[in-house]
Formats: C-alpha cells, sequence, structure tokens
C-alpha cells in the first residue's frame, strides 16, 4: 500500500503518510534489508513472507519508497 501511495504527492506530503515510511524505515536489519514481520500462509515459501531472512522484494519496495520520498524532498518531482 505504501509504494502505491509514494507516487503520489499529496499523499508523501501527508505526515501520516511520512510517519508510516519513518516506521518501515526503523525496522531494516543490520545491513539496511528488509525482513517480514509476519506470514500468511498461503504466501509460505515467498521471500516477502519469510520472517527468518531478508526479503529481496521488501527492500526493494521500501527503497522505492525512501527515493520517492528523497526526491520530493528535494523537489525533483511533483
Amino acid at each position: 500500500m505504501e509504494d502505491v501511495l509514494s507516487r503520489f504527492p499529496f499523499a508523501r506530503a501527508d505526515p501520516r503518510f511520512c510517519e508510516m515510511v519513518d516506521t518501515i524505515a526503523a525496522q531494516a536489519g543490520d545491513q539496511g534489508r528488509y525482513t517480514a514481520g509476519s506470514m500468511y500462509v498461503a504466501w509460505k515459501g515467498w521471500s516477502f513472507a519469510d520472517k527468518k531472512h531478508p526479503s529481496p522484494w521488501l527492500t526493494f519496495l521500501v527503497l522505492r519508497i525512501q527515493k520517492r520520498m528523497a526526491e520530493a524532498a528535494q523537489g525533483l518531482r511533483g
């Protein structure tokens, strides 16, 4: 959900959205990677549902959100 919202300037400027992004960013592991906090059985076997190992997909999504936020802060994108 945050990935989609990060595409919209009105969402990136919303303090509630910024708080969500900060909360997610604080969950990075030692190497800046992200691990699922919970898992739905239906997604078992996918990296984004693995609670024991960092997920390349989750890490990609968070980094993309952070990039959009940084670009917006610098005024590079609307």
